[in-house]
C-alpha cells in the first residue's frame, strides 16, 4: 500500500514541481519557444488530470494511507497538504486554460524569429497591457542536439508595434513600422559583437 501513497503524492506534486520550475518541462527547449508555449497550453489539462487522479487515490485509500503513516498527526498533515496543493493547482491551472492559452496571432506577436547572416535572432515580446510597460527581449537562438535550442541574451528594447530588423557590422538595427503619431519612429540598436553560439553560456527559457 505504501507504493500507492507514493504514487498519489507523485501525481499531485510532480505537476506542481513542473509549474514551479518556471519553464515548460524543466527547460526541455524543443524546436522553438513558440512550440514550447503551445506545449505548455496542452500540458495544463494533462496536469489537471494527473492531480485529480492523485486526489482520487487519496480519497479512496485514505484509511490505508493513514495505516502506512503510523503517526496519526503526521498522516493527517500529509493528507491535508496533498488536498490543499491539489485544490490550488486545479484552480490555477483552470484559470491558465481560460486566460493564458495563446492563439496563433498571439504566438506570432509574442514569439518572433529572424534569420540574419546564418544566425537566428529570437525576439520575445513581454506585453502586460496596462499593468506595466511592454518590452522586446532579444536573444541569439542556438541549435542543440535532438532538435533542442539554447537562448543567449543579447538585450532589451522598448516596445514597437512592428519593426524591421537588419544588421550593420556588429549592430542590430530595429526600425519601427506602422508607428502611431504618439509612438517613436527612431530606430533602436543593440551592439552584439560577433554573433557566435560557441562561446556563450545558454540561458534556459
Amino acid at each position: 500500500m505504501a507504493w500507492l501513497l507514493c504514487l498519489a503524492i507523485l501525481l499531485i506534486f510532480m505537476p506542481l514541481w513542473e509549474s514551479w520550475y518556471g519553464v515548460t518541462l524543466w527547460g526541455l527547449n524543443l524546436y522553438s519557444p513558440a512550440h514550447m508555449d503551445v506545449l505548455a497550453d496542452y500540458l495544463r489539462p494533462v496536469k489537471i488530470v494527473l492531480v485529480c487522479a492523485g486526489v482520487f487515490l487519496l480519497t479512496h485509500k485514505a484509511k490505508a494511507f493513514k495505516a502506512v503513516i503510523h503517526s496519526r498527526i503526521a498522516g493527517n498533515l500529509v493528507l491535508a497538504a496533498c488536498y490543499i496543493f491539489a485544490a490550488l493547482q486545479i484552480i490555477l491551472l483552470t484559470l491558465g486554460i481560460f486566460f493564458l492559452t495563446a492563439s496563433d496571432s498571439d504566438l506570432g506577436y509574442i514569439h518572433q524569429e529572424h534569420n540574419l547572416n546564418q544566425h537566428t535572432i529570437y525576439i520575445h515580446t513581454a506585453d502586460p497591457g496596462a499593468m506595466a510597460k511592454a518590452y522586446h527581449y532579444v536573444y541569439l537562438k542556438c541549435p542543440l542536439p535532438f532538435n533542442r535550442y539554447a537562448l543567449h541574451t543579447i538585450g532589451r528594447l522598448n516596445w514597437m508595434r512592428k519593426f524591421n530588423l537588419k544588421s550593420n557590422d556588429n549592430t542590430l538595427i530595429f526600425t519601427p513600422l506602422n508607428a502611431l503619431a504618439s509612438e517613436s519612429v527612431d530606430p533602436q540598436t543593440l551592439d552584439v559583437g560577433p554573433l557566435s553560439c560557441a562561446f556563450n553560456n545558454p540561458q534556459v527559457l
